[in-house]
């Protein structure tokens, strides 16, 4: 089974840190992680792509759109 694993975001950097290198390990090869972001000012792009997670700047619409 593969799995795609979408997580909304904003302004999550401190916690992206620990987050994505988790979901990285227990996912493995099974999964893709995809960061979909509501317009963050902080150093989650940053995060996401040292780690090569797809990172997806979105509208600050809320979490639904995104």
């Amino acid at each position: 089974m593969f799995l795609h694993l979408i997580v909304p975001t904003i302004n999550e950097a401190d916690n992206l840190r620990t987050l994505l290198p988790f979901l990285q390990r227990e996912l493995g090869q099974n999964g893709k992680i995809i960061v979909a972001d509501g317009g963050s000012t902080d150093a989650s792009q940053r995060i996401c792509e040292q780690l090569g997670i797809t990172f997806f700047p979105s509208p600050k619409t809320g979490r639904g759109p995104q």
